[in-house]
């Protein structure tokens, strides 16, 4: 059976759905990503490393991952510590406004909380984004390349998406320096335009993704918001566009892509197919409050 493991944080979120009322969520880049996934790719065998603390919010977050068909074995469990938060505002265009409280998150104990007892020797994927590693602290940072280098060498796909957030970086430089040598080895490159125009102020996306693909990448995808979508794969370039809505909440639009495209491409989609059901998910999740809709 094909299996994934992802690599990142879950938070409690909380959105506003007006000035005074919040509802409570359970969202994190890679997760939300994962969920989506899941629904499309309900044979794969899907699994998330991360870590949560022994109180009421974790439980919760672990039978969210449960229910919506994600293992949670490789999930450390530390007792006392507890998930990061997040408070989401958005504009009247639906623009989102992060607000986070995760400097104590249980992920941040991830590294040292696994060690040297992680084996990828499961897994055929490997999904991770540019939030994983801001959120990992400074010094487990190298642990965690060592853990993507170990899971390419043994031939697993990886997947990334650089998430540029300017909240979770000194600046952009130092975000694009950390993150290299992530993107080196990346076989998926899933990114926005908006990210890559953060992380390369001086260099065109197109170019820096052609480069990429000239250092062994094999697919990468451009995600444009309401614009078409640019794809690289097999020495093609094409584009598909996206569908059109009008927006409440855009958060969550850029996972639900990654998570709907990779789960097709895995079955065997074409990437111009996988693409368009990709727009088609994400136009539905910019249309709802939170990152992860109904199933």
């Amino acid at each position: 059976m094909t299996s994934l493991v992802a690599i990142g944080e879950c938070m409690v979120e909380l959105v506003h759905l007006d000035g005074q009322t919040l509802t409570i969520g359970f969202a994190g880049d890679s997760s939300n990503a994962m969920v989506y996934l899941r629904r499309w790719a309900p044979g794969l065998e899907v699994s998330f490393l991360s870590a949560l603390g022994d109180d009421p919010y974790s439980k919760q977050i672990l039978s969210f991952w449960k229910e919506s068909g994600i293992r949670t074995n490789h999930v450390k469990i530390l007792p006392g510590e507890l998930p990061g938060l997040s408070i989401i505002q958005n504009e009247t265009n639906g623009e989102r406004h992060f607000y986070y409280w995760r400097g104590q998150s249980a992920y941040r104990k991830l590294v040292p909380a696994v060690g040297d007892e992680l084996n990828f020797k499961e897994f055929n994927f490997l999904y991770l984004s540019g939030i994983t590693v801001a959120a990992t602290p400074n010094e487990h940072r190298t642990t965690l390349l060592n853990w993507i280098e170990k899971a390419k060498k043994m031939g697993i796909t990886i997947v990334f998406d650089p998430n540029y957030r300017d909240r979770l970086w000194k600046d952009s430089h130092e975000a694009r320096v950390v993150l290299e040598p992530f993107i080196d080895l990346t076989d998926l490159f899933l990114a926005s335009d908006d990210d890559l125009k953060s992380l390369l102020p001086d260099q065109a996306d197109t170019s820096f993704v052609l480069e990429l693909m000239a250092r062994g990448c094999s697919e990468a995808v451009i995600r444009r918001g309401p614009k078409p979508c640019d794809i690289f794969y097999n020495g093609k370039h094409l584009q598909v566009d996206a569908v059109n809505t009008t927006p409440i909440d855009t958060t969550g639009a850029g996972d639900s892509f990654n998570g709907t495209y990779l789960a097709c491409r895995i079955q065997g989609v074409t990437p111009e197919n996988a693409a368009r059901q990709a727009h088609t998910i994400a136009a539905q999740v910019v249309a709802h409050k939170g990152a992860v809709i109904p199933a």
